[in-house]
């Protein structure tokens, strides 16, 4: 299989002796690459300069030229959601984090964020160094639509009010953006109090949320968990035994 490498400010060349400052790729990795670098906007092309969560790139390598695109048929589903259509090569990630983000918008309109920029004061807290992140983000042109997923569980106010203060942090003045949940089942009683504007499908006094269903083809119908217990086995965070049980 050929093989390519690629010059650290971006440009793909063929494998021959005499390049430094390279990483061999294969030829899935560089299509990604390709696709991204030479035929996107700069906004997707600074969000991908921060996708490297290894689980994205080791299912591109494991699972090769279906990796590259999201299917149609969700594209069309979630273009119908928010009411944008969304192109088949749109670019995409999961587990992108969004502290990430965060950095890519805050480069805006130039989106051209750089090791070499002035260092930012972070009075604010806005950067934390932790792992919180969206499951997956969908980017094309000025679009960029996150997208957050449960399966087996049910979104909390808490977990939601976290998500809100994050994402009104967020400096989307020169992006669109928009914020789409997906489970098997509609939530309900969701506070939407804080969401940014932008996240909601219609505004306050009466907020509503844009949201996919999720049919996972192959997932457990009872699907099984791990949790600490106490000598009774009942679920508890300070357990000392532990168990497993339905999720």
């Amino acid at each position: 299989m050929s093989r390519y490498r690629l010059f650290h400010d971006g440009w793909p060349v063929t494998d021959h002796a005499g390049f430094s400052h390279c990483v061999e790729i294969s030829y899935a990795h560089y299509e990604l690459f390709r696709t991204t670098y030479f035929m996107t906007s700069r906004l997707v092309k600074a969000l991908a300069l921060f996708n490297r969560k290894e689980r994205f790139w080791l299912l591109s390598e494991a699972v090769g030229e279906a990796f590259q695109k999201l299917s149609p048929d969700y594209l069309a589903s979630l273009s119908k959601e928010i009411g944008v259509s969304i192109p088949e090569d749109a670019w995409w990630a999961f587990d992108y984090h969004f502290e990430w983000l965060y950095a890519v918008l805050f480069s805006s309109p130039a989106f051209n964020p750089s090791p070499g920029d002035a260092i930012k004061t972070n009075s604010e807290k806005l950067i934390r160094s932790n792992q919180e992140d969206m499951d997956l983000i969908v980017a094309f042109d000025d679009v960029i639509v996150i997208v957050e997923a449960k399966l087996s569980t049910s979104w909390s106010n808490k977990q939601t009010a976290s998500k809100a203060r994050r994402l009104s942090a967020l400096p989307t003045a020169h992006a669109r953006c928009f914020y789409v949940l997906t489970s098997p089942v509609r939530p309900t009683k969701l506070n939407m109090d804080g969401w940014p504007e932008w996240a909601l499908r219609t505004p306050l006094p009466h907020p509503s949320f844009y949201w996919l269903p999720l049919k996972p083809q192959g997932a457990p119908q009872k699907p099984l968990m791990v949790s600490k217990c106490d000598h009774e086995g009942n679920r508890s965070r300070e357990g000392t035994y532990w168990n497993v049980f339905d999720a």
